[in-house]
């Protein structure tokens, strides 16, 4: 009966002793997952940095609206270039005018919702408009735009764009998109079809009303 004790507890010892040294590897890996994750958050953090610095460097003068910053939204690509492709070749397919307008409208009813109802409720261009449109255009925006273009083509080809009008509104209008925009009151229920914002262009820059 001895013995068999004694066997007994040397098995719950080995056990025991098992089990700590299960535990203590865990414990290491832990740590070493621990550090190296510190690692990959400093990387992180000093990639961010040499990315500030460089748009710093290359546009001095570019300031980001606030709401798309901090994490909310990252505005990577030239304020330029932030429209259909097929837009920026719209002002030579217009004639010359004197003014020209634009307007916006909701085509269809959305699909599959299983209520007979074609309204919608007009919202946002509040926010579009002050994060986006009333954004100031600097020169380095427009060689930007220029770079991306050069090779926007098929065949990475240069693709058209206003760069003379874009250069234009930057030195006469303080940098900012030479539009008037009248829209719909937030918030307004209207049905499909009815306009719901116009674009309004007037002398060389009317045929720029569709850039947007």
């Amino acid at each position: 009966k001895h013995k068999h004790k004694e066997m007994a507890v040397s098995m719950d010892k080995g056990k025991a002793t098992m089990l700590l040294d299960e535990c203590d590897d865990l414990a290491r890996q832990l740590e070493d997952m621990r550090k190296e994750k510190e690692l990959l958050t400093k990387e992180v953090e000093d990639l961010k940095r040499q990315r500030d610095a460089c748009k710093t460097a290359q546009y001095p003068d570019l300031r980001f609206p606030d709401e798309m910053v901090n994490g909310r939204r990252a505005l990577e690509c030239p304020i330029g270039v932030m429209t259909d492709s097929y837009k920026a070749t719209h002002c030579w397919m217009y004639p010359e005018a004197k003014r020209m307008t634009a307007y916006g409208e909701f085509r269809a009813p959305y699909k599959g919702v299983g209520v007979d109802d074609d309204r919608f409720v007009f919202f946002g261009m509040r926010h579009c408009i002050e994060n986006v449109v009333n954004r100031r255009w600097t020169v380095q925006d427009v060689e930007a735009a220029e770079s991306f273009y050069s090779t926007h083509n098929a065949g990475a080809t240069p693709y058209p764009f206003p760069k003379d009008l874009f250069l234009q509104f930057v030195r006469e209008n303080d940098g900012y998109f030479p539009v008037t925009i009248e829209a719909l009151p937030e918030g307004t229920v209207a049905h499909v079809r009815t306009p719901a914002f116009t674009i309004t262009a007037e002398d060389e820059y009317a045929r720029l009303v569709t850039f947007l």
